[in-house]
């Protein structure tokens, strides 16, 4: 008899038409490697001394709007259009939260999954986010082995409790602890839907 091997529950890939993958899968990730201008860009942004954390929602077309007026760095902002395209059309849902911001502080301590519908998490510079696959969840009793991480200028959409099923579950992820790492900071981006007034 055959043994049934189950899919992964994350789906890679290096283009960005892997989001419209993100029906079949709890998560699905664009591996995408940052270009030498997007590097030269994120190295001026994170050695500002007055970069103000952007922090946006609304529709679409309002939070671009927002990007072309306040964020003067060409090469990083197409790159963050490109996901907000790819977010939106994959949500179904024209509304969203935008936060792109330098992270000098431990976050998310813990894993957990998001009480809400979407999210997409992108580090510019630092260490990457952390999950585990829904079906290696058991495993982290005994074993970090099941503990992967984003690279940096990967792109992850995932799904959370409110649009997980028992197919494709909730993704299980957390920040990393950088306080005690030489590279003490983070410039991450994160897009949410917004679900029914309420702020994540």
């Amino acid at each position: 008899m055959i043994p049934t091997i189950e899919k992964n529950s994350v789906y890679k890939s290096n283009t960005p038409s892997v989001f419209k993958e993100l029906k079949n899968y709890s998560a699905v990730v664009w591996q995408h490697e940052l270009s030498i201008f997007e590097k030269e860009e994120i190295s001026q942004l994170i050695n500002q001394p007055n970069f103000i954390k952007i922090d946006v929602k609304g529709d679409t077309e309002s939070v671009l709007k927002y990007l072309q007026q306040h964020f003067n760095f060409p090469n990083l902002k197409e790159h963050v259009e490109l996901l907000i395209h790819s977010f939106v059309s994959q949500i179904e849902n024209d509304k969203l939260r935008l936060m792109l911001s330098i992270v000098d502080t431990d976050m998310c301590r813990k894993f957990h999954t998001d009480i809400i519908d979407y999210r997409l998490v992108c580090t510019y510079f630092g260490e990457g986010t952390l999950f585990v696959l829904p079906e290696n969840e058991k495993l982290m009793e005994t074993s970090d082995e099941c503990i992967e991480q984003l690279e940096v200028g990967e792109a992850m959409l995932f799904k959370g409790a409110l649009s997980s099923s028992k197919e494709n579950p909730a993704l299980l992820h957390k920040s990393p602890i950088i306080s005690t790492k030489k590279e003490s900071k983070r410039l991450f981006l994160r897009l949410d839907t917004l679900n029914f007034g309420l702020e994540i």
